[in-house]
């Protein structure tokens, strides 16, 4: 009777370990997946630069894009969502040597719900060509950054 009752519980761990599978094995960074494999990229025809539009996120931000402005130096335009208690949170710009912006951000709505949020930064000229956009929420402890986003950003003109 043991022996029965042992091999029934092996084969349900197995059944169970076995649906617990997944078809992108836990691939989430924008790499090729079993189901990507069979779609073809569009071709670019023209031969003309694509602009490719990265999203970037974590567990309180998402489909946060991060655009320079073309016909103005210095201003960046952000836009993405945010899930944050009372719909506010903060922005910093740095360019790895100084701090070029920073300020607060009001999303249309708070946590739970995921608010929609849009807006320009203005900053000081940078000394580097690359630099980083933190955005993150601020403890309500202690003030201290929590839920960092950092965002990779270049300076065309530093």
């Amino acid at each position: 009777m043991k022996k029965i009752m042992f091999i029934s519980l092996a084969i349900i761990s197995v059944l169970c370990l076995a649906s617990c599978q997944t078809k992108d094995y836990g691939n989430k960074d924008g790499k090729t997946t079993i189901e990507d494999k069979d779609k073809t990229p569009v071709e670019n025809k023209d031969n003309e630069p694509k602009n490719e539009l990265t999203l970037y996120g974590n567990d309180v931000f998402k489909d946060i894009s991060v655009v320079r402005e073309e016909t103005v130096n210095n201003v960046f335009q952000v836009e993405g969502k945010a899930s944050v208690f009372e719909a506010m949170f903060l922005y910093r710009l740095e360019d790895g040597h100084n701090v070029l912006a920073e300020g607060s951000v009001m999303a249309d709505q708070g946590a739970p719900e995921w608010g929609n949020f849009k807006f320009k930064i203005n900053h000081k000229q940078a000394s580097s060509p690359n630099g980083v956009l933190t955005i993150y929420v601020a403890s309500a402890k202690d003030g201290s950054p929590e839920h960092e986003l950092n965002i990779p950003v270049q300076f065309p003109n530093y």
